[in-house]
């Protein structure tokens, strides 16, 4: 059941994760806790829908349901399993190309909220489509849980984008588990954003390229602040002949603490991979870069580099000389450093990057 909202009242009140709900784009939908407040489609050609309704009018949603992900694969995976939420299901048709950004939102604003979802997206074969999710703690809300299981699908020839950006409370236990299923000739791109302070994040993506000539970029952009968890990364299974991916990752640790996991497998003749994590420590902090490879045939062409490092002082020096502050020398590096100006996201989100903080004992 979808709960009508005054959408005034909400504006700008999503911005720091790029939604926009006032600008109605390709779709929206959104959960706050554990309601549905908007659910539309605004063009032909794309599905948006709550899962729970789609299962109920469509027997291949409900075969597509819990087909990737397992119910019993872990304790998350149960919780989901056990105590659904809802979630979306969005499916673009065959031939579609769509400009612009179906949004989407998991959003918790009370105390102590243990958010179940379950989310699925379908890109029907030679369709391009983007997907724009944001999840989020709203007002004061503490102590909260969000567990989320998305099953992607992407068609023959399809295009899909994934973007998600995180902006979770400062004792948020967050916990995703998503894996992708690409046919022949089909893209997958993944952006993961995440600037803001949470307690503790662990997500580790898993991309099965089963077609021929099939492809995945994943990426992500962290930034972990004192007090910060991250236990992320991304798997790309390279079964499908002459598929390829690349793996990139750029981390800051400001304080925080973050393990990144990287492993491509090679399982067909003719693919490629390459596998890559670059590292600033500002400050105290750790980063532990993690690369795994491995290969299952003779013809594979898999690499993999990471560099974890501190911020040059000789750079800082001549940027200070030309008139900036240690501060602003050292936000003027970090944003260059996480630059997004390439990724297809929203303006506000690069905004944000372009105007990361330093805090004062980072350049003493």
């Amino acid at each position: 059941m979808v709960v009508n909202v005054e959408e005034n009242a909400m504006k700008n009140k999503y911005s720091k994760v790029g939604l926009n709900f006032e600008n109605k784009d390709v779709g929206e939908f959104l959960i706050d806790n554990k309601d549905i407040r908007i659910c539309r489609s605004n063009v032909d050609g794309v599905e948006l829908t709550s899962l729970k309704d789609a299962c109920e009018k469509d027997t291949d949603v409900q075969k597509k349901k819990w087909f990737l992900i397992k119910k019993e694969s872990d304790e998350i995976t149960k919780k989901v399993s056990k105590g659904f939420d809802n979630g979306y299901f969005v499916r673009s048709k065959k031939g579609v190309k769509i400009d612009g950004f179906v949004q989407t939102c998991l959003s918790i604003g009370d105390n102590g909220v243990e958010q179940n979802v379950h989310n699925v997206v379908v890109a029907g074969d030679f369709s391009q489509m983007h997907v724009l999710t944001g999840c989020l703690t709203v007002g004061k809300a503490k102590q909260s849980q969000h567990n989320g299981v998305t099953e992607i699908y992407v068609g023959k020839g399809a295009k899909l984008t994934y973007t998600m950006v995180h902006s979770w409370s400062d004792d948020t236990i967050v916990r995703p588990k998503t894996v992708i299923r690409v046919e022949e000739g089909g893209q997958f791109i993944s952006n993961y954003i995440c600037i803001d302070k949470v307690a503790d994040i662990k997500m580790y993506p898993e991309c099965i390229l089963v077609g021929k000539k099939s492809y995945a970029n994943m990426n992500s952009y962290i930034l972990a602040r004192t007090g910060s968890k991250f236990d992320i990364g991304a798997g790309v299974q390279l079964k499908g002949k002459n598929s390829s991916c690349l793996i990139k990752a750029r981390i800051v640790s400001m304080g925080g603490e973050v393990v990144n996991r990287g492993i491509m497998e090679g399982e067909n003749g003719g693919v490629k991979g390459h596998l890559e994590c670059s590292g600033l420590i500002v400050g105290k902090g750790l980063i532990h870069a993690i690369p795994e490879i491995k290969a299952n045939n003779d013809n594979t062409d898999l690499t993999h580099e990471a560099s974890v490092g501190k911020v040059s002082k000789d750079v800082l020096e001549y940027l200070q000389s030309r008139g900036l502050t240690a501060s602003q020398a050292m936000e003027l590096v970090l944003r260059g450093f996480l630059d997004i100006n390439n990724v297809s996201v929203p303006k506000t989100i690069a905004k944000r990057i372009s105007r990361i903080p330093v805090e004062k004992e980072m350049t003493d």
